[in-house]
């Protein structure tokens, strides 16, 4: 299956290299997809250096690698930055997962041609792989508001199953929900949020708590320390990876609305007279937020989302979100996720096209395509 994959990256190169036929100085209109768009996040690449590279520069970052023959392709390119792309918790000595910690996202000046930048920097010897950034997108998803108008339920055979099980008895369940964020404080979610206890801070038992017919943080726990050490200080109930890493924050909430319904279609809380049913009936929802914006239905930093949900035990991982494009650095992400336990579950898109679709086209996600009548 290694190699199946890998020959997707490969396939990739070589569409890119095709590109040779048109001069390579002069930006080239970024590819777009079956629906008309963009195939590629404008402005960066991502640079995977090889394990026997030269080091990077702490003191060169963020601006350059601090690796001459990179630097070289920086200058030529005028790159504006230089930014490890994921941060991971998990002992770099392993070597059962990949080493996400050694990719980088470069960003170009304005205008710069991803795809030329994604060949110049694959060139070097110290390059694992370069490749342009996948835009990815969110699927649509059905507003149900009532349990009888949930036809998809019945055609599931969720009535049957349920008389066998729910949900509620056993091992805790965590649901994570790689999206543009949740209303985690709705009737019909709240009580299904999980709580990172971890962050607990003092000892009460809850993170949450309602005050004045609305939820809030517990504010005996709010210090702005990291008392789980995760690196997310007070992340009760999710994160917020929203703006850049100045601007992210522990409120996972949801401007677009779509992370809301597919929490809700999740695990939204069964048999409570209040909204609608879901699936499952009390398994946990660990949130993230993981949108570019609130209009154009792009998912800036879904990839981020899933390793923050893994690290932090999400034994499902949720991502109805994707693109047509094949990417090594999404191959090695959801292999990251993996290897820590979470089983991964992603749209199949929807564009009714048999051709492959990512994630979940990558071995070991399980990809849910749609039902009719």
């Amino acid at each position: 299956m290694r190699m199946t994959t890998r020959c997707v990256g490969c396939a990739l190169l070589a569409a890119l290299m095709l590109t040779g036929s048109v001069p390579l100085q002069a930006a080239q209109p970024i590819p777009t997809d079956s629906r008309g768009r963009p195939l590629f996040l404008p402005g960066g690449v991502a640079v995977k250096l090889r394990p026997d590279s030269a080091p990077v520069s702490a003191k060169a970052l963020p601006w350059r690698f601090g690796i001459s023959s990179l630097d070289a392709v920086s200058d030529e390119l005028g790159v504006r930055r230089v930014e490890t792309m994921f941060r991971s918790l998990l002992d770099k000595r392993r070597t059962d997962i990949p080493d996400i910690s050694r990719i980088y996202r470069v960003t170009l000046s304005d205008g710069g041609d991803v795809r030329r930048a994604a060949l110049l920097f694959g060139r070097d010897p110290s390059v694992a792989f370069a490749e342009p950034i996948p835009a990815h997108y969110l699927h649509e998803s059905p507003d149900d508001p009532l349990f009888a108008e949930q036809w998809f339920l019945e055609l599931v055979q969720a009535e049957a199953a349920w008389d066998v099980h729910k949900g509620e008895d056993g091992a805790e369940v965590v649901v994570g929900i790689s999206d543009s964020g949740v209303d985690w404080r709705h009737e019909d979610l709240v009580d299904n949020i999980y709580q990172n206890l971890g962050e607990d801070a003092d000892g009460d038992g809850k993170v949450i708590e309602e005050s004045g017919g609305s939820w809030i943080f517990d504010p005996d726990d709010e210090n702005g320390i990291d008392d789980d050490g995760n690196g997310y200080p007070d992340d009760f109930v999710g994160w917020n990876l929203f703006n850049d890493e100045e601007g992210q924050d522990n409120d996972p909430d949801d401007p677009d609305g779509h992370g809301t319904h597919v929490a809700g279609l999740a695990a939204a809380r069964t048999d409570n007279g209040i909204g609608v049913s879901s699936i499952s009936w009390n398994v946990k929802i660990l949130p993230t937020s993981a949108s570019i914006s609130a209009s154009d239905n792009t998912v800036d930093r879904p990839l981020r989302s899933v390793i923050y949900l893994a690290e932090n035990g999400a034994d499902i991982i949720n991502m109805s979100w994707g693109s047509e494009t094949p990417s090594e650095v999404r191959r090695e992400v959801m292999e990251y996720a993996q290897a820590l336990g979470s089983l991964l579950v992603a749209s199949a898109g929807n564009e009714r096209s048999s051709g492959p679709h990512f994630p979940s086209s990558l071995p070991g996600v399980v990809s849910v395509a749609a039902v009719s009548l």
